[in-house]
């Protein structure tokens, strides 16, 4: 353990803990000290208190498949496919109903075309000059109300012989218009009894489903916007066909029920190798994607001398830094601006306390010039040594995990530094 000392000649615990404090209030304003000194010029020359600086912790890696998460009832959504050589594939596809804005009221009517266009914000994530392919089918199992998860197949709901479009055009970088067959269209306008009620029109239509096909240059994801106004399914019509006054009605995605799929294929790709492998054995790397991908934790394994020492610490300063791995698919698959921090309570898994009640000082921006990302841990490494935590683990995820599909790899074992400050009384 290295140690930074100061000499001692304490008065009395309240003054003491006042010292402390103070120390702790002042070093939230002046991070760019060197922590080997930090408050020490504060105090009386009769007074002066231990500091003590360590760096010395060993951990165990692990890399592991997280639990599916829910994807029903959001208005943001993605849809796309990627092939990462080091992580797999990765595929997300969407099932929504459609519930229409005005009804069909004559049968007649003289459809000129019928198309479905979607909004997109922006690319998510991938080679954004890749190209990617996607089907759309008629659903023929209806949408279950309740809660819907990323593990669910959206393929029980549809046949292969139900797709719908005809073709699929991606209209500068905010819309994706997919053309649906006349055939579909033609069953829009069969009835005009359909229309009676949302429940009629649900019973006879039960949703579509969007589905990525073919992708070319590793992929890339879309972040789609179902509330959008530019998100409809748009039935062009005349009354007759002599008519020449064209008019449309309107279908919308975000009015019915919704989810999306995540489906990962790990097999035969290096990552699969880090979840086959025995719990027991210490990776060498971590493994971190959002989405419902997988996840990594580091459990301390040597702070016993810290546990069974009968004291109080008042912990100055904790700080965990990660590297980065940059493996050759770096740069269509870019690490995630942020990493948070998670630890097990009971069975759920909160964020840990410096990122829940500190956020701007806990970190984890992932610093481009050096590849690495630094964690303010403070609170919550005074939370274990303190015996307030019983567990030691802490597990990495993208903050933007419900929403972007990044990844990234970072160095484990003797690769990951904590460096604390702190004193003991």
């Amino acid at each position: 353990m290295l140690m930074n000392k100061k000499n001692a000649s304490p008065k009395n615990r309240s003054l003491l803990l006042g010292f402390i404090s103070f120390i702790l209030l002042t070093i939230s304003f002046s991070c760019e000290e060197d922590s080997n000194s930090l408050g020490s010029d504060l105090l009386p020359d009769g007074d002066k208190i231990e500091i003590l600086y360590d760096t010395t912790f060993t951990f165990k890696c692990n890399v592991f498949k997280q639990d599916s998460i829910i994807t029903s009832g959001g208005k943001i959504y993605n849809i796309g496919a990627l092939d990462d050589p080091f992580f797999g594939k990765y595929k997300e596809s969407l099932a929504a109903e459609i519930v229409y804005d005005q009804k069909v009221r004559n049968e007649g009517i003289h459809v000129d075309s019928l198309i479905l266009y979607v909004q997109t914000d922006s690319i998510a994530y991938g080679n954004s000059s890749s190209t990617i392919s996607f089907d759309v089918f008629e659903l023929s199992s209806k949408i279950d109300s309740g809660g819907h998860y990323s593990n669910e197949n959206i393929e029980d709901l549809y046949s292969q012989v139900n797709k719908i479009n005809t073709a699929t055009e991606i209209r500068g970088d905010s819309i994706i218009a997919f053309k649906l067959s006349n055939s579909f269209a033609d069953k829009l306008k069969a009835d005009t009894n359909y229309y009676n009620t949302v429940a009629d029109f649900k019973t006879q239509f039960k949703g579509i489903a969007i589905v990525p096909t073919e992708i070319t240059d590793k992929g890339n994801v879309f972040k789609i916007n179902l509330s959008s106004n530019n998100t409809k399914m748009k039935l062009f019509y005349r009354d007759s066909a002599s008519d020449t006054t064209k008019k449309t009605i309107t279908y919308s995605l975000n009015k019915g029920l919704r989810f999306t799929e995540q489906n990962y294929d790990y097999q035969s790709y290096p990552a699969n190798d880090y979840l086959t492998n025995p719990e027991s054995e210490n990776d060498n790397f971590l493994l971190i994607q959002g989405k419902s991908g997988l996840l990594s934790h580091i459990t301390f394994t040597d702070l016993d001398s810290w546990l069974n020492e009968n004291v109080e610490y008042s912990v100055i300063k904790a700080e965990l830094i990660t590297s980065v791995f940059k493996d050759d698919n770096f740069s269509p698959f870019a690490p995630p601006d942020r990493l948070g921090l998670h630890y097990k309570s009971d069975d759920v898994y909160p964020l840990i306390d410096d990122y829940r009640y500190a956020e701007s000082r806990f970190g984890g921006h992932y610093n481009e010039d050096k590849l690495l990302y630094n964690f303010n841990i403070t609170t919550h490494f005074s939370n274990i040594v303190n015996k307030k935590l019983e567990n030691k683990r802490v597990i990495f995820t993208t903050v933007d995990r419900f929403t972007t599909p990044s990844r990234v790899i970072l160095k484990a074992n003797d690769e990951i530094k904590i460096k604390v400050t702190y004193t003991k009384h």
